[in-house]
């Protein structure tokens, strides 16, 4: 759940799908608050997901960049 709260945090726009979903699930009345709880799961898990895609995606980068920088040093070294 830290990593839904950092991404909310983090991305307005995220944040306020999250915040109409609830908005508008504030409107029906609950007999069990675990009922409300499982009509937010699915937008808890569209914005995990792309929590999660963007996170590969920076590890992808990361991955490209440390390997040119690695390459660049060891051409640089052999002279």
């Amino acid at each position: 759940m830290l990593r839904f709260r950092d991404w909310l945090r983090a991305n307005e726009g995220e944040r306020e799908k999250y915040a109409q979903v609830k908005r508008g699930l504030a409107k029906s009345k609950w007999h069990h608050v675990h009922h409300y709880a499982d009509a937010k799961t699915s937008i808890i898990q569209e914005i995990l997901e792309r929590a999660q895609f963007n996170i590969l995606q920076q590890i992808i980068l990361w991955s490209t960049i440390i390997t040119r920088v690695d390459y660049t040093v060891h051409r640089l070294s052999d002279g």
